[in-house]
């Protein structure tokens, strides 16, 4: 062990005094040993916790890419059931009636794409109100863009 002398001031030597005391150490070297590794380990603690928060923000914002991505998925995908169900129901033979959506928009696709946007609003609303009530606050229902 290293044998240092340090200038310290009247108050911090007071302080020492009263640590040393409080946790029985039997000399003023082993509690400023003790102070020296209760800082270091906070400051390990707080550089981990800032990794953490770190590492948390960086997934989050992956999270919510993902989860974008898969409701636009699952928006499209209802589309196209609709669309598919409405043309098979109405029509017999799907090669004379096919054309590109690129081409032209028909209007059960209007209509399709309409019908999905008022489910998802349907589901998003049951969504906030659920959480609303979590938090006991009035349920203030979502516009409708048409």
């Amino acid at each position: 062990m290293a044998r240092k002398e340090f200038h310290i001031t009247d108050q911090n030597a007071t302080y020492i005094k009263e640590i040393k005391k409080e946790l029985g150490f039997k000399s003023e070297g082993k509690t400023i040993n003790y102070i020296i590794q209760t800082f270091a380990e906070k400051q390990r603690d707080f550089s981990l916790a800032k990794f953490m928060e770190d590492h948390y923000e960086e997934n989050r914002k992956l999270t919510t890419r993902i989860r974008l991505g898969v409701n636009s998925a699952e928006k499209t995908t209802q589309e196209i059931k609709e669309m598919l169900n409405n043309y098979f129901l109405f029509n017999r033979e799907p090669e004379e009636a096919f054309f590109p959506i690129e081409k032209d928009k028909h209007f059960i696709t209007q209509k399709a794409e309409e019908e999905v946007q008022r489910r998802f609003k349907i589901m998003r609303d049951k969504t906030k109100e659920a959480s609303r009530k979590k938090q006991k606050a009035p349920v203030i229902p979502e516009p409708v863009h048409e």
